[in-house]
């Protein structure tokens, strides 16, 4: 195997361990919202294993590439990373080279004394790495007779740490890029919000100034005819300002409930609207037990807005039903009626607070079901058909130790 050889191994395995840590990295902050250099970290100790298992035979070309994970964890500032690598890099050169150990000790301590003097400055990486480089070079030379393979080893060994270094401060400015344009679509989504409920409050204050202006609290008729319109403004103004509270700061207190009992209870309080609407409700669930982890008073607050929502949509004389069924490790709850239905442009904006195709509707009740429904690790979907009906399917997970049973 040539020197060529053995180097592009080395760098392969360096190469390979890091892209794989820089992957898991960027998932992490990305997705899930969380700052964890803990892949990093492991990165950098598989990188130097892999070198040291799998690595070229040639101990120079081995020693010259662990010493770039040393030099990505100075420049990250990874403490334990580094400094633990530095005692691995110096029992290896103790063993390698038993002869100049003290110059290798001089060598790192020298590294390291660079490497505390520029913690306190980012700035100053660039400066460190040009100091690490030259120590390393000038211990290099000292350790090894200066032949023509030496000076492609530290040729090599300076281009593939400047190139591995260029690699991690674009992929660390590609993060922060990234948690950028997401902080700018939160404060957009949040301004987009706050400007809704402005707007949504502004129109019924509005209805109560305007009465109140034109109130005359002599006039007995005035009494009767205004106050319960200005009462039902400012409900409805109450009404989206604990819907919206809801949304922004959803608590569950989960308790062991029987879903089956909870369906009862809930189409129970409806049936004197569902009387007065002269609609009828089919519940098809088993004369049996089924229990979930749950927030009881949520769970029942998103079936009662799914009741009703089935109950504005149906004009005249119709039905709702409600079926449950077991798959696998979950129970999922179906409420299905034959009411106006939903167009396929509407469907796609159910997810979207605020919206509604209600003249009076706050937009905000099945925005705060689905979160209610996410909040206990289960699912929402709909499915609608203008002038069919509309089906709404809700999946939550069975409680734990029912689950195979």
């Amino acid at each position: 195997m040539t020197l060529f050889d053995m180097a592009l191994l080395d760098f392969l395995l360096l190469l390979v361990s890091l892209c794989v840590a820089f992957i898991f990295q960027s998932f992490e902050e990305t997705f899930n919202n969380q700052k964890n250099s803990l892949y990093f970290d492991l990165g950098l100790i598989t990188s130097f294993y892999l070198i040291l298992r799998y690595g070229s035979s040639n101990k120079a070309l081995t020693i010259v590439f662990l010493n770039i994970p040393l030099l990505l964890s100075a420049i990250k500032k990874r403490n334990i990373s580094y400094f633990s690598m530095t005692l691995f890099l110096i029992l290896i050169c103790s063993y390698s080279y038993p002869n100049k150990i003290i110059i290798v000790i001089i060598e790192y301590f020298i590294c390291s004394i660079c490497y505390i003097g520029t913690l306190e400055n980012k700035k100053r990486s660039f400066l460190f790495t040009s100091i690490f480089l030259l120590v390393q070079i000038l211990s290099f030379i000292s350790l090894k007779t200066i032949t023509k393979e030496t000076i492609y080893i530290l040729a090599f060994f300076c281009i593939v740490s400047l190139m591995i270094e260029s690699l991690a401060n674009k992929i660390e400015g590609l993060l922060e890029v990234t948690n950028s344009i997401k902080q700018l679509q939160e404060e957009k989504r949040l301004r987009t919000s706050l400007f809704k409920i402005t707007h949504e409050i502004k129109n019924p204050i509005a209805v109560c100034s305007g009465y109140l202006q034109m109130f005359d609290v002599n006039n007995l008729e005035h009494s009767r005819k205004y106050i319960p319109i200005i009462q039902h403004e400012i409900n409805r103004v109450l009404t989206l300002l604990e819907d919206f509270l809801s949304i922004t700061k959803i608590k569950l207190q989960k308790e062991e409930i029987d879903i089956y009992y909870l369906l009862e209870e809930a189409t129970n309080n409806l049936k004197p609207i569902l009387k007065e609407k002269n609609v009828s409700l089919s519940l098809d669930i088993p004369d049996d037990e089924l229990y979930i982890e749950a927030d009881y008073n949520r769970l029942n607050q998103v079936l009662i807005n799914m009741i009703k929502n089935s109950i504005e949509a149906i004009k005249k004389k119709g039905f709702i039903e409600i079926k449950t069924k077991r798959e696998k490790n979950n129970v999922i709850i179906i409420i299905q009626d034959n009411g106006e239905g939903i167009s396929k442009a509407n469907l796609k904006k159910m997810n979207e607070p605020f919206f509604t195709t209600k003249s009076k509707g706050t937009g905000l009740g099945v925005f705060l079901s689905k979160e209610i429904i996410k909040a206990h690790k289960g699912k929402m979907n709909y499915f609608s058909k203008i002038g069919k009906g509309t089906k709404v399917k809700i999946t939550l997970p069975l409680k734990k130790d029912i689950k195979n049973s």
